[in-house]
């Protein structure tokens, strides 16, 4: 399952960007469907939002969002690679 992917990049995005926690979803899309590996779709925000919207649109906080995602799937290969 790719939950603890998803978790652990949940968890590393709401704790370095202070946004909302909408929780986690599950999806039939193909991207995730046809893959071997552990996998997951990052939507830090919506640009139909636009206070979302215009953060997101500030270089700093892209990065904010990139570290997170980094640091959530070193988190994952740290904890569950051996599993």
């Amino acid at each position: 399952t790719d939950k603890p992917l998803a978790y652990c990049i949940q968890d590393a995005m709401v704790k370095a960007l202070g946004f909302r926690d909408n929780g986690l979803k599950r999806g039939r899309l193909y991207v995730l469907r046809n893959t071997r590996m552990p996998a997951m779709l990052v939507e830090p925000g919506f640009i139909t939002n636009p206070l979302e919207f215009s953060r997101m649109n500030q270089p700093e906080i892209r990065e904010k969002i990139a570290r997170a995602v980094a640091d959530g799937t070193l988190r994952y290969v740290t904890e569950y690679s051996h599993k």
